[in-house]
Order: C-alpha cells, then structure tokens, then sequence
C-alpha cells in the first residue's frame, strides 16, 4: 500500500525537490531488492513521511528533502558502493530517412554543439564512432576535426570508429567485413595522428544481429572490445567466442543507447552490478539517430546528481574506462553462439539492393586481385571504398530506409 501511494505522489509532484527525493528513494528501494529486504525498516519510515508531508502540503521542499536525505544517511555507503560511468553519444544514422546531404549537416551540427559542451564543462566526455563521419567533416569541415584533435588528445572525445560505418554484420561478406576496419582504422588515424592499434573497440548500437563468425572477424582486426545493443538478451557482459575459439569481451547494453539524463537515470544500477558481479556500470546518454548529441540540460542535472548524497558515484569517463572496468570481472559468461536477430523481414525484403551489393562485393574482389599481380603499378581503391563502404550502414543494406536514401 505505502508503495502504491508513493507511485500515486510520483505522479502528481515534479518539482526539482521531488525530483531528488524520487531519484534517491528509488535507487535505494533498489539497492534493497538486492539486499532482499535488509533495509526496509529504514525505508518504510522514509516512505511513511513522504506520504504524510504530501498528504498535507501537496507538494515537497527543499527542508523537506534534506531531513529525508538526513534521515538516510546510514545507507550512504552502501548507495556508494557502485560508480556510474556516464559518456555522452550522438548516434547518427548514415541514412535512414534523409539522404546523405542531410548527414553532413547533422554530423556538422552535432560536432559543434559537441564542442561547445567540451569548452565549457571541463569533465565532460563524448565518444562518436563510424569513420565515415570524420572523412566527412575532414573534407566539409576540416575546422571542426582541428578542434576535435584536441580533444582526442585529452582523451575527452573518444574515437570509436573502427568501422567505416555501423554496418550490417549478416549481409556482407568476410572482405567487406574486413574493408570496414581495415580502410576505416587507416582514414581516422590519419585524420587523427593516432596510432590505428587505438582503435580496437567495436561499437555497434544499433546493428540488427551478430553472427556466430563475428568474434573471428573482430580478433583478426585487432578488436578487444564490443559495445551492442541488440541481439542477445541474455546477458550483459559476456565473451563472444567463435568456433575457432577466438574470442572478445562484449557488453551489451541492457538499457538503450539513447536518451536524456533523468532523475531516474541509475536506479538499474543495483541490479546490473549485482547480476554481474562488478561494481561498475556504464551510462551512455544523449540525442541521436538524426544526430543531437548531449544537451546542457543533461550536464548540468549530472552535475547536480553527484551532488546527491544517496546515489552511486558518478564520473565522467569513456568506453575504454569501463571495459577495463569490467575485464577484471571473475568468470564472465562464454557464448559461443550467434546473436541474431532482429527485424528478420530486413534481410528478405528490397531486394535490388542486396543484388546490387552482391554484385558489387563480387566485381571488387576481382579487381583487386588483378591489380595485386601487377607488380609494376600501383592502385588505389579508396575512391570505391569510400562510395561502397557506406551502403553497409544496417540502415541501407537491410533496405530499412526510405527511398531517398540509397542515393549516395
């Protein structure tokens, strides 16, 4: 009953006070489903109040608050037992329902809302993964990629663009496969002046499926580490093992990689750590698929959050930060069986641009063999892999686009 009341109140009252008191109180009732039940003494008084004070006021103060907060204080260590690492993202999407005219304005107007964060919240981190993206700006806007090497530099804007774009894994063959790591790792690290050995993440928020051969493919590309979000529901931490038995380390996200910071942003937090074994967990936030990024809005309230005395800690950080986090995690579970799929009816439909990709695949295959043979030459394919890579996007390939969209 109290619980049901306090969902009623929540509800009603949404001030920042209330904002606080509900983003505190539910992380603690969380952190006690993990502790089954061992705080509920504590929390069904604070509960009690609550529901009092509203009864009477109708609203909640910041007095009020404090002397709940005051009155939980002996939970603070174990609210701060686990730490959040929050990286902010913009997933944009090659094409999906725009043309690529309408990807380099997104991609531009995102880098420069993004680095306007970065000059004015010092702690703030950013991660923006697909290599094409950068050849973009480095062609459009070489301006904004002067001002993002300083931030790489810092480790404040992490680079994880290992592939040229967030590819389909299913569609395309073992070459192509190769081509988006292997042209995608060499463009970025001369856009950047890093060593290409620095990019060794995958990151793969939105590619419908992984198939049971992608951990060979990603070892053999000098990837130690996967970022997805759909496909296996299993688990969230896992290593992904390939029938040779080459494997690497995956998380995959069990929340969304979109999104705003709320007050209610951490409550998962308990679970996922206790489910995994691990102390840690990662928060990845911000606007996207038509680009955005993170906003003033969600700094300042994570700002505010650290602030709070009954919440885990929370720090600004990058994907790298977490999965080295996470490798120390004591016999994380193997699965040695593909992740697939989702929206299975993009694999059978709009089939002139899976025919086109065959035949595409089939033709480069060939010309590159021949032209390895002459030995008096030299060929560059970089003009073909630039126009071809892109149609890989999970988005394109699977035909998940609107029409305007396959015309690069």
């Amino acid at each position: 009953m109290l619980i049901n009341r306090y969902e009623e109140i929540k509800k009603c009252s949404r001030n920042a006070y209330a904002l606080r008191l509900y983003g505190q109180l539910d992380y603690l009732l969380q952190l006690n489903n993990v502790n089954k039940g061992k705080f509920d003494p504590l929390l069904l008084r604070a509960l009690k109040e609550i529901i009092n004070f509203y009864n009477k006021e109708k609203t909640f103060t910041n007095a009020f608050v404090k002397k709940i907060e005051s009155s939980l204080m002996s939970l603070q260590s174990e609210a701060q037992k686990y730490t959040v690492i929050c990286i902010g993202h913009a997933h944009i999407d090659v094409n999906w329902q725009w043309g690529i005219d309408e990807t380099v304005n997104i991609t531009a107007s995102t880098f420069e809302t993004m680095l306007y964060l970065m000059d004015n919240y010092k702690d703030f981190t950013f991660m923006q993964s697909q290599g094409y993206l950068y050849v973009l700006m480095a062609k459009y806007r070489p301006d904004l990629i002067k001002r993002i090497k300083k931030y790489v530099k810092e480790g404040r804007w992490e680079v994880t663009a290992s592939t040229y774009v967030e590819n389909d894994n299913n569609m395309i063959d073992m070459l192509s496969s190769n081509l988006q790591f292997k042209y995608s790792k060499r463009r970025v690290a001369e856009i950047f002046d890093i060593s290409d050995s620095a990019l060794d993440l995958d990151f793969e928020p939105d590619t419908f499926g992984h198939h049971r051969y992608r951990p060979e493919i990603l070892v053999n590309n000098d990837i130690k580490y996967v970022y997805h979000c759909r496909g296996s529901f299993t688990t969230s931490i896992y290593q992904f093992v390939a029938p040779s038995g080459k494997e690497v380390l995956v998380f995959r996200e069990p929340n969304w990689y979109l999104g705003f910071i709320e007050h209610d942003s951490f409550t998962y937090v308990p679970a996922f750590c206790s489910e995994n074994g691990t102390n840690f967990a990662l928060k990845v936030y911000g606007v996207g698929d038509h680009g955005g990024g993170c906003t003033v809005r969600d700094l300042n309230r994570l700002y505010d959050m650290q602030k709070w005395p009954l919440m885990p800690h929370i720090k600004f950080g990058t994907l790298h930060d977490f999965f080295k986090e996470i490798e120390k995690v004591p016999n994380i579970k193997k699965i040695d069986y593909e992740q697939n799929c989702v929206f299975t009816g993009c694999y059978s439909s709009v089939y002139e641009i899976k025919k086109q990709n065959a035949m595409v695949e089939s033709n480069l295959k060939k010309a590159m063999l021949w032209c390895a043979l002459d030995d008096k030459h030299k060929y560059s394919f970089d003009e073909a892999f630039h126009a071809y890579l892109p149609t890989h996007f999970h988005d394109t390939i699977t035909g998940s686009n609107v029409k305007s969209a396959i015309d690069f």
